[in-house]
């Protein structure tokens, strides 16, 4: 009872209900997506890892960086399951891996050519980094992480109402047009292109 109840905004904006919750006080407007990439002047095409256990072909021994948080483990755990996930870790710890802070430090020094893959990269930074020339791109592995960031409205908030018609505007085509032009999320809703 403490956030507002945001039914009739995603009903009139026909926003998908997978992106709410069930009782409509939250709604995650923007993606985060998250998974691997790989410098294209070091690595070819037919070598590009097609899976996450390609990661761990000896070839790839101490030239594999990742992000040091590790999230991307920690959110596909509930999928693959903790036996396998940690059966997996412990493979890739003897891959050897480069830890890096931050995935946006990891993508630039991907592009500078430090290691040629990276993990638990952000899909819009390599987007980024792209569309400004540098040697970067999204490996092609699944599943990739789709990270949602909810919005609320606080019901004792100073202007609930205002808040309520700004997140009715960025719930639209427009909006989320809008909103995925100046974050550049790479966002999978119709109308962000």
């Amino acid at each position: 009872g403490r956030l507002v109840n945001l039914k009739d905004i995603i009903e009139d904006t026909n926003y998908p209900r997978e992106f709410c919750s069930k009782d409509f006080d939250t709604v995650a407007i923007e993606h985060t997506l998250r998974g691997s990439a790989y410098n294209t002047k070091l690595v070819a095409p037919n070598d590009v890892p097609k899976t996450w256990d390609d990661l761990l072909n000896p070839k790839w021994k101490g030239k594999i960086a990742i992000e040091s948080s590790m999230s991307i483990f920690i959110t596909l755990t509930p999928s693959w399951g903790e036996e396998k996930m940690v059966a997996y870790l412990k493979k890739l710890r003897e891959q050897n891996p480069i830890f890096v802070n931050g995935a946006t430090q990891a993508t630039t020094l991907l592009g500078a050519g430090e290691f040629p893959l990276a993990v638990n990269t952000l899909l819009h930074r390599t987007l980024i980094m792209q569309s400004k020339g540098s040697s970067v791109a999204q490996v092609p592995i699944s599943p990739i992480v789709d990270k949602f960031s909810p919005v609320v409205i606080p019901r004792n908030s100073p202007n609930p109402n205002a808040a309520k018609l700004y997140l009715r505007w960025l719930l639209t085509p427009e909006g989320i047009a809008l909103a995925d032009k100046v974050r550049f999320k790479g966002n999978p809703l119709p109308g962000a292109g």
